[in-house]
């Protein structure tokens, strides 16, 4: 992507799309780990995947 705010519209639309197949499907979607990764991140020196 050109610019950060056209990655952030695609991820968006990649998740809505993910989120509308487990709906279909019925299908439960993980709990957001979002903010453990990042304070495990944040806290230790790990690689560059973080």
């Amino acid at each position: 992507m050109p610019t950060r705010a056209e990655a952030l519209s695609e991820l968006e639309q990649v998740f809505a799309m993910i989120e509308a197949e487990c709906r279909e499907t019925g299908a439960t979607l993980p709990a957001d780990t979002t903010e453990i990764v990042h304070a495990w991140c944040e806290g230790r020196r790990v690689s560059s995947r973080c």
